[in-house]
């Protein structure tokens, strides 16, 4: 990382480090990874993982259509139809835990989330 940085700030000094192979070793930075990414977690605070506070488009629309209808046949039937898409939504995410779960205990298993 002290060297991306020298690369792109400091080149001249980069350069002599490079041919200097003492230098470099003095050039080696003092500050751990950790302390950079400490600095980054109490500064930026950005998470990579998905939002909790979204809701389903699909849901919504869901819930809308059956707090408009008037037909109480049809308005069940829609009702079904939520339920078994928050099923299979919750299904999936089951399936998903365990496979994450097994990824980490098994270094052969990988698993690819889009």
């Amino acid at each position: 990382m002290y060297e991306m940085l020298l690369e792109k700030h400091y080149p001249e000094v980069l350069l002599d480090a490079m041919e200097n192979e003492r230098y470099l070793q003095k050039l080696k930075c003092e500050v751990k990874y950790s302390f950079y990414l400490q600095y980054f977690r109490d500064n930026y605070n950005y998470t990579f993982g998905r939002p909790r506070s979204d809701v389903c488009t699909t849901c919504s629309e869901m819930e809308a259509k059956i707090s408009r209808e008037k037909n109480a046949a049809f308005k069940r039937s829609l009702e079904t139809e939520l339920k078994v898409y928050k099923t299979r939504g919750k299904l999936f995410y089951t399936k998903m835990q365990e496979c994450l779960l097994k990824a980490r205990e098994n270094e052969d298993t990988e698993v690819a989330l889009t």
